[in-house]
């Protein structure tokens, strides 16, 4: 992992601070090429492919109603807030 992507992870962990459970980087097909996770059993990168795969699904959505460009997602539940964004040109989330 690049020194930039390392001082990332970092200030944003710590922003979190306790409430951080696990970031990615996963390419369209939903294998993750860089992580950071505290210890749990949360299965971090199951759910960065599965939010790879949302992702993609609202690319087709905005897409298809002429709604523009997806550019994050937010997801939420009584126990966890997930946020999804594109990267770059959009190959990375």
């Amino acid at each position: 992992m690049s020194d930039d992507l390392k001082t990332l992870f970092y200030e944003v962990r710590a922003d979190m601070s306790d409430d951080f459970i696990a970031m990615n980087i996963v390419g369209q097909d939903g294998i993750s090429i860089a992580r950071e996770a505290v210890e749990s059993d949360f299965n971090d990168q199951l759910a960065a492919a599965h939010f790879a795969m949302v992702m993609k699904l609202a690319e087709r959505l905005t897409g298809n109603l002429n709604m523009g460009k997806a550019v994050e997602n937010q997801f939420s539940t009584d126990s966890f807030v997930a946020l999804s964004r594109t990267l770059g040109d959009g190959s990375f989330y």
